[in-house]
């Protein structure tokens, strides 16, 4: 599956005399390739708002820093290394002007299936009594695949066709797991942050798919378990499915378009 991002353009202001703002404030991407460095084709674009000439300074933030975003499902990204920007982490941009860092990635192959956040950080070298800070975040999601199983309760494959087969669970844990399962969508009335649909994709209306049999269970270690989802026969859009706080997107793909009559 090749990678797709969404982009939530975000422009953060600050209003001090170092005024900046950021594009893009934050995005997803899923599908993202591990095991090789990945161009996002975006860049991290720095505004600068003031007379004179001036000089930020990037950072990937630590995923023990990272603040609280509230939306389930992602993970802390485990190394920042795993991004960074191809023209370096400082970023000297003219007065009045914007300039751009590329957005690039390298995933280490053992991390297919994964859904991460990311933040970074943007502020001057030289900010004086003021220290501006602003922090764009990132929601990764790498590629799926069937034959890796991370660690922990994870759906494998992350992303499902729903024309083949149902969501897979699996607890790769030495350790019985309680597990709660719920279908989800984004909520619409839900300011700032969201989950975001995958491109070509809108969201489902929740009475439309159903969990079939139970929706709490314990799973054994080491084991894996079948989801039955009963929906109608013909139906188009994306849904996540949730146990506990590990997802996986399910799509149902268009129907095949119609035979068309030959033309005489």
């Amino acid at each position: 599956m090749f990678m797709k991002i969404k982009i939530l353009t975000l422009f953060i202001v600050v209003l001090s005399i170092f005024a900046l703002r950021i594009s893009p404030g934050a995005f997803t991407a899923t599908g993202i390739p591990t095991g090789t460095e990945k161009d996002f084709g975006i860049d991290l674009t720095v505004y600068n708002q003031t007379d004179a000439q001036a000089k930020y300074i990037i950072n990937v933030i630590p995923g023990e820093r990272i603040r609280d975003i509230s939306i389930e499902g992602y993970e802390p990204m485990p190394d920042p290394s795993f991004i960074f920007f191809r023209e370096g982490d400082t970023i000297t941009v003219p007065p009045n002007d914007k300039k751009g860092h590329r957005i690039i990635s390298l995933f280490p192959d053992s991390l297919k299936n994964r859904h991460f956040i990311a933040q970074v950080s943007v502020e001057p070298l030289e900010s004086g009594m003021f220290n501006t800070i602003i922090l764009p975040t990132y929601f990764l999601e790498t590629e799926p695949d069937e034959s890796t199983i991370p660690k922990g309760l994870h759906f494998v494959p992350s992303v499902v066709d729903m024309s083949t087969k149902g969501p897979v669970l699996h607890n790769n844990t030495d350790q019985p797991m309680e597990v709660s399962l719920e279908l989800r969508v984004a909520d619409p009335s839900k300011k700032g942050l969201n989950y975001d649909n995958t491109p070509d994709y809108a969201w489902l209306k929740g009475d439309e798919v159903q969990i079939e049999g139970e929706t709490t269970f314990t799973m054994d270690p080491g084991s894996s378990r079948a989801i039955e989802i009963s929906h109608p026969e013909r139906l188009t859009g994306e849904i996540m499915i949730f146990a506990n706080k590990s997802f996986a997107r399910m799509l149902f793909p268009p129907p095949p378009p119609l035979p068309t009559k030959p033309t005489e």
